[in-house]
């Protein structure tokens, strides 16, 4: 894969977890996927009584400066979202699609902010990064938008799941662990490409706190499993109790 397609296909990251960076895994242009997006956020002017009003969203999300010091590399921006991707089927295992896809369905239209950034090492592309948060009415909103897609359903029929790359047919994830709770998700997968491993994981957090829901996570060829905790555990001390 030339440089430029390695860069898309993080670049695409944020909006598909693991549409794959790796040097063999195809990427697909933000602007497809964002293209049909057309549900834009709800906005108010008043604080929430139990939360974070809108305007402080950005506050939450970490600096390039933050992101480099939990990697240990120096780490630049790839891009910056304020609503999340257009609704994305993912094939036969469209029911397990929240390890691995932020989109729509994931946030809903109900958030009255939404923030989503990305970061990578270089174009070489060996560590890559996300994070992204929303905030909605108030808290009983955010935890129903959290439980409509993370549940103890999913944890019984996603924890052994392998599920397809979004527009990769030569690419899967084995899901390597998976926890659930009633607030909170972590999942790691590494990617098989042509039935073979390539070193390639991610590892996503999924969180609701307050009237928040964030998402943070990384991939790299190694374990990105603590960097992932970090930066999610980072974010939450932001959002506070």
């Amino acid at each position: 894969m030339n440089r430029a397609v390695r860069v898309a296909a993080c670049s695409s990251l944020v909006l598909l977890a693991t549409a794959g960076c790796s040097t063999t895994t195809a990427g697909v242009p933000v602007e497809a996927m964002m293209a049909d997006v057309s549900s834009a956020a709800k906005t108010t002017a008043a604080s929430p009584p139990d939360g974070l009003p809108p305007g402080r969203l950005g506050a939450l999300l970490l600096s390039d400066d933050t992101i480099s010091n939990i990697v240990g590399l120096p780490m630049q921006p790839t891009g910056s979202w304020k609503r999340p991707g257009a609704v994305v089927t993912l094939r036969d295992r469209n029911d397990c699609k929240v390890l691995t896809v932020s989109d729509q369905d994931l946030w809903t239209s109900d958030f009255t902010a939404y923030r989503q950034v990305a970061h990578q090492d270089s174009d070489e592309v060996n560590f890559f990064a996300w994070q992204g948060a929303a905030t909605y009415e108030d808290t009983r909103t955010a935890s129903r938008v959290f439980q409509r897609s993370i549940n103890t359903g999913l944890q019984a029929r996603c924890k052994t799941a392998t599920l397809p790359a979004e527009n990769d047919e030569q690419t899967t994830w084995r899901v390597d662990s998976l926890t659930v709770t009633g607030s909170a998700l972590s999942v790691t997968l590494s990617e098989i490409r042509h039935q073979q491993m390539t070193g390639w994981r991610c590892s996503t957090r999924i969180r609701v706190q307050r009237n928040v829901m964030q998402r943070a996570g990384a991939c790299q060829f190694g374990n990105p499993v603590a960097t992932a905790q970090q930066m999610a555990d980072l974010i939450s001390d932001r959002i506070g109790g």
